[in-house]
């Protein structure tokens, strides 16, 4: 189990280096964004409406757009990226709880690990037309930009939920983890409602809930596997 949660912490860690490089790329703040958000890239995700976007990236031909398209496609580029990345920590740990539980459920988890990636490989797709098209009609890609986004949310949701009866057994940092994740969860039915905070909070959470992964596997991997008794002959 050593060497399977050394996987999860290898993996982990380029995630969270992406998920870092990706802060200082995307915009930290743009126009007017739909009541209740604050990160101007989740609020590009659930937008609803063109009117919505439009009023986002601001004034058309304003060097602020400019910059905030550029921005954000540069963000979405590199997202391609960490979607692997993501999509690849999901599995390993659904895969490594399997092993270490024996609990079917987390094969589950290893075949859902891969809705959220996919989903969000389209999404960005939907994103990067919709830059290109500011000032013109695109709501059928905000149409699909709607579908997309909330598979990938929903997914990665699930396959997180999947890892918490495992989680609850594996001592205070599984329990921590677990807790987030189910918060994590409450916050993404929510958000597909209201938006605003709760969205903002499944955004968060779902970060929060990948670190408190990563910092289980650290505490997993000092564990010595156990040695197999001596058969007697």
């Amino acid at each position: 189990m050593r060497q399977a949660y050394r996987q999860v912490i290898a993996v982990g860690l380029v995630t969270l280096a992406i998920a870092i490089g990706l802060v200082f790329v995307l915009p930290t703040s743009m126009g007017v964004l739909p009541e209740g958000m604050q990160t101007p890239i989740v609020a590009f995700e659930l937008a609803r409406s063109p009117a919505e976007i439009e009023a986002m990236f601001g004034d058309p031909g304003s060097t602020e757009r400019a910059a905030w398209v550029a921005a954000m496609d540069l963000g979405n580029q590199i997202d391609f990226g960490f979607l692997l990345a993501y999509g690849a920590l999901l599995f390993l740990v659904s895969r490594t709880l399997r092993r270490e539980s024996g609990r079917t459920t987390h094969s589950l988890g290893e075949r859902l690990a891969f809705v959220g990636p996919l989903a969000d490989v389209f999404e960005n797709v939907q994103l990067l037309d919709i830059t290109s098209s500011l000032g013109t009609d695109y709501r059928d890609a905000v149409g699909r930009l709607m579908l997309y986004t909330w598979i990938k949310w929903i997914g990665i949701a699930l396959v997180m939920l999947s890892w918490a009866p495992t989680l609850l057994t594996l001592g205070r940092p599984g329990r921590i983890a677990a807790g987030t994740i189910v918060i994590t969860a409450l916050a993404t039915a929510s958000a597909v409602v209201v938006r605003g905070i709760a969205a903002e909070a499944m955004s968060l959470g779902v970060v929060l809930s990948l670190a408190c992964i990563l910092v289980l596997a650290f505490v997993r991997a000092r564990i010595p596997d156990e040695t197999p008794a001596p058969s007697e002959t």
